[in-house]
């Protein structure tokens, strides 16, 4: 998302400058990126001393972050979400600086497990001393990706019981839709196979020709297209599939 996103800020504003900073290990990324007209500065932004010699521009989009295997190497992830963030925001204090979100919101919680009763449950946090009640206002993150009517009309419910309480069927829900999530983006291989799955649920509908993946490596894990078959079968109700098939023809006319 970051190169292409540094291209599309070259493309629209060519009389200003645009700077992409990252380890850049992937070969030829910032070879390609000079090319569209972007300036490429290497740096490891756990670095302090080397993120204190970049550049002071006016504006930065600030996009770092470790998501997919962040229980692997725990230090790492704390680094990178915690430590990296703090240092950019103090050494660019008088920047105007846009942070990247990838979805998800406070109180952190997995995207996988329990999604439905995250957002039926209240959540107190502590503000100036004070024990005060918060709720998740956002959720269903991979459902978007896939079966998204589905997953507004769930959202929808969800909300609606936030303010009154009292639909005990949102309640069975929960374990079903935690299953459909693990299947998708593969949780019992680590989330290796996470967006070839929502690729093949994408493909099986029609909106997509293949699973093929930006790293040609990635693709669907031992087992997971089995499951997604499973989940398919077994919770139909949650899937999308009866809409994109009425409607498939139209979109793509």
């Amino acid at each position: 998302m970051g190169p292409t996103l540094a291209r599309l800020a070259r493309n629209a504003a060519p009389d200003r400058r645009v700077v992409a900073v990252a380890r850049f290990s992937e070969p030829g990324l910032a070879d390609n990126l000079r090319r569209h007209g972007v300036e490429t500065i290497a740096c490891d932004l756990i670095d302090r001393d080397a993120v204190a010699r970049l550049p002071r521009l006016p504006n930065v989009v600030f996009m770092a972050g470790r998501k997919f295997g962040a229980g692997t190497d725990e230090p790492l992830t704390w680094a990178m979400n915690v430590l990296v963030p703090g240092v950019v925001a103090e050494l660019f204090g008088q920047s105007r600086i846009v942070a990247f979100s990838t979805g998800c919101v406070y109180p952190f919680v997995g995207n996988d497990d329990h999604i439905v009763l995250d957002l039926l449950s209240p959540f107190v946090v502590a503000r100036d001393g004070e024990p005060v009640e918060v709720r998740l206002r956002g959720g269903l993150l991979g459902h978007w990706s896939v079966w998204v009517r589905s997953a507004v009309e769930l959202f929808e419910r969800c909300r609606a019981a936030q303010a009154k309480p009292g639909d005990r069927s949102l309640l069975a829900l929960d374990s079903r839709v935690t299953d459909c999530n693990s299947a998708l983006f593969d949780a019992p291989n680590g989330f290796a196979g996470c967006i070839a799955g929502c690729h093949e649920v994408l493909r099986r509908q029609g909106l997509l020709d293949g699973i093929w993946c930006l790293d040609p490596a990635e693709g669907l894990r031992d087992g997971q297209i089995l499951e997604i078959d499973r989940i398919c079968r077994e919770h139909a109700d949650l899937t999308d599939d009866a809409f994109v098939r009425q409607n498939l023809e139209r979109w793509l006319a």
